[in-house]
């Protein structure tokens, strides 16, 4: 035996890449599969609720947005009534807010929910990261979706660069209404194994992405 093959014999191997997946949906139920060890990401595939797009279109009509509304709230709470304005589908609006914290607060038992709603004038994060909470939840209404990275098509140790995208084939894109289950650093267990993703750049530059996202607060 040479002495580069002792070497070689004699290095410690290398830990396997943990090994996480994404899944779609079509059902609330599927949501659950988040709880599995593998699985990191969660897509319910849907359409944005009529009545929601009835309340974006009323507030463009009088020219108001909705931006960098922020509350923590028990779940399943409305929203105050000055965050909202009194518009045709506002109670669908608040419909939609207060299933899917309620729905985030069931998976994760938390006492509360933190919620915002935010209209980027340009994408707020546009280089893959990793969010340090436990587990969001997020939905565009309006505009291209949130965009993630599959773990074989990354390298973290290029976090905070674009060389963490070792192929651009490995990046996929919410539709518009879909809703993602992203699980963070603070997930039991996933430290180091946050969900890269980030947000989109628009698609047109008339129409103001929109989007929804609620965060699991302790």
């Amino acid at each position: 035996m040479t002495y580069q093959h002792q070497k070689i014999l004699n290095q410690p191997e290398l830990p396997a890449k943990p090994f996480m997946r994404w899944e779609n949906t079509d059902t609330l139920e599927g949501l659950a599969h988040i709880f599995e060890p593998s699985v990191h990401l969660i897509r319910l595939r849907r359409a944005v609720p009529q009545g929601v797009h009835d309340y974006l279109n009323a507030l463009d009509r009088i020219g108001l947005r909705l931006d960098r509304i922020r509350y923590v709230l028990s779940p399943g709470a409305a929203l105050p009534n000055e965050a909202l304005p009194d518009l045709p589908g506002r109670d669908s609006m608040q419909l939609e807010i207060q299933s899917w914290s309620e729905l985030l607060a069931d998976l994760t038992g938390c006492p509360k929910v933190g919620v915002r709603i935010e209209m980027p004038d340009q994408a707020m994060c546009p280089r893959m990261h990793v969010d340090h909470v436990t587990l969001r939840l997020i939905t565009t209404w309006r505009g291209p979706g949130t965009e993630w990275l599959d773990e074989a098509g990354a390298d973290r140790s290029r976090l905070g660069s674009e060389e963490v995208i070792l192929s651009p084939s490995a990046i996929h894109r919410a539709t518009t209404g879909d809703v993602l289950l992203l699980k963070g650093e603070r997930w039991p267990g996933n430290d180091g194994r946050g969900v890269l993703h980030r947000s989109p750049q628009s698609d047109d530059n008339r129409q103001t992405r929109i989007l929804f996202a609620c965060d699991a607060v302790w």
